[in-house]
């Protein structure tokens, strides 16, 4: 039986704290708003030749940001998006009723879709938030139609590695021990495409690296405090988490002063799954 509290993959945790709603994605948008790479708008929905007639599925959707983009530009008919959490699906939902999108609840190793019932499906970076990858893996085969294709992005180990290892090493001192502040993830970059290969003949990983240059402190902090909740699930009590960021802010700052930016890098991918 999993464990609810889990950092990473707890129930009770993810939906009611780490995600209670989109503030934490937000901001996490906000943070890589500073790639040095310009993403056009659905850039990562380009894998698929939409033809504007399909139902799409959108596992984990948070905010269902890209799930709006497909159905507002008409590149599907019906967008439905599936969350655990019931307040991240108040913040897709927003005070509006759309139309053409649809929101449910329910978890990812127990889709709540009929089998073959969506044209596309989306799992977007939340696998590893799933106590079960092969299980979730099996749902999203099973609610795709024959000849439809399964979207699933994660990042890879080196992700973001320039800002966790700073992290890290004030979390260290802090604690007199050496730790990784971020638990580690059970899919990746690195394993994904076994575990997929297990439910679909064609898998396709298209990877992307890109820069991020901060001249301002803040950016880092706040993507950090975005991941409070599982830190200090992971580490526990003993950590003071205002403390540590206090002290990232100081060695960021340290380096914008000594280099004029601070510099850290992103490593995802898309795996384009078929039957």
């Amino acid at each position: 039986m999993p464990d609810k509290d889990d950092p990473v993959t707890g129930r009770d945790m993810l939906a009611h704290c780490a995600y209670a709603d989109d503030r934490h994605i937000r901001t996490r948008l906000a943070f890589w708003a500073h790639s040095t790479k310009a993403y056009p708008e659905g850039w990562r929905m380009s894998y698929v030749d939409w033809d504007g007639t399909g139902t799409i599925v959108d596992v984990g959707c948070g905010n269902a940001r890209e799930l709006k983009y497909l159905v507002a530009s008409g590149k599907c008919r019906n967008g439905i998006g599936v969350d655990l959490s019931a307040g991240m699906l108040a913040s897709a939902q927003g005070p509006l009723a759309t139309d053409g999108l649809s929101f449910v609840q329910g978890d990812a190793e127990h889709l709540p879709v009929r089998a073959g019932a969506a044209d596309a499906v989306l799992a977007m970076h939340m696998l590893y938030h799933v106590p079960n990858p092969e299980q979730a893996i099996a749902e999203l085969r099973r609610v795709v139609r024959a000849g439809g294709t399964v979207l699933v992005s994660t990042v890879g180990a080196r992700d973001l590695a320039g800002l966790r290892e700073l992290f890290d090493s004030v979390a260290s001192e802090h604690l007199g021990r050496r730790v990784e502040a971020l638990p580690p993830l059970g899919f990746t970059l690195d394993n994904g495409g076994v575990l997929l290969g297990r439910h679909f003949n064609d898998v396709t990983l298209h990877t992307d690296e890109n820069e991020l240059i901060l001249s301002d402190a803040q950016v880092a902090v706040d993507y950090m405090d975005s991941m409070r909740d599982p830190v200090v699930a992971h580490l526990g009590p003993d950590l003071d988490f205002e403390v540590a960021l206090s002290a990232l802010r100081q060695r960021i700052d340290e380096r914008i002063r000594k280099c004029g930016s601070f510099v850290t890098h992103g490593y995802s991918g898309m795996f384009v799954c078929r039957e």
